[in-house]
């Protein structure tokens, strides 16, 4: 995880091993922000986290 992702997103956890902002050990998003998308949505299932990156 890069240097700059030390402090998580307030209120925000992350079950997405695969993201380079999930912080694996404390299950916690380390993005600066997030973005949100399901542009339009009713229902959570509709819904998706656009600030999603592939660890690769």
């Amino acid at each position: 995880m890069p240097d700059r992702y030390k402090e998580h997103v307030e209120g925000v956890g992350c079950n997405a091993v695969n993201c380079i902002y999930n912080d694996n050990s404390s299950k916690k998003c380390v993005a600066e922000s997030i973005m949100v998308g399901g542009y339009d949505s009713t229902r959570k299932t509709e819904t998706f986290c656009a600030t999603f990156s592939d660890r690769k």
